[in-house]
């Protein structure tokens, strides 16, 4: 189900599509200047759950994927991975690809990197916290 999950994710990646994705999740979308400035992870990510037949958890928080789903100790193809800060705080949501030569997380999600739009970025695996699949699996 991972699979198909990050299939939708990747032809899903459009940023006025990833906005309208934020509705169903009750996020308010702000436009500033003719750019829009939402933390759109979470949305992208429950959007692409959804659209792949299974139940996320319906809130525009990053947050709300810890204790989602089924914990993995090591991140799939598909996983959905939790980011934190230096502090702890969750910042980000997205879909594990694949690791890096380097050992990086090559992440796709939405807002991240340069802009809002869903993209692949490479990040530090030790700044991932949880890593889950869906339950419906």
């Amino acid at each position: 189900m991972g699979n198909s999950i990050l299939r939708l994710a990747k032809v899903e990646s459009d940023n006025m599509l990833i906005l309208n994705m934020l509705t169903p999740v009750n996020h308010k979308i702000v436009i500033d200047s003719g750019f829009d400035v939402n933390a759109c992870c979470s949305g992208f990510g429950n959007w692409c759950i959804a659209k792949a037949g299974i139940t996320g958890t319906g809130s525009p928080n990053d947050g709300s994927f810890m204790g989602y789903g089924t914990e993995l100790c090591e991140p799939v193809y598909g996983a959905i991975g939790v980011q934190v800060n230096a502090n702890g705080i969750v910042t980000h949501v997205g879909f594990f690809d694949s690791y890096t030569n380097d050992g990086r997380i090559r992440l796709l999600g939405g807002n991240q990197g340069n802009g809002t739009q869903a993209q692949y970025s490479d990040m530090a695996a030790n700044s991932f916290i949880y890593w889950c699949m869906p339950s419906d699996c």
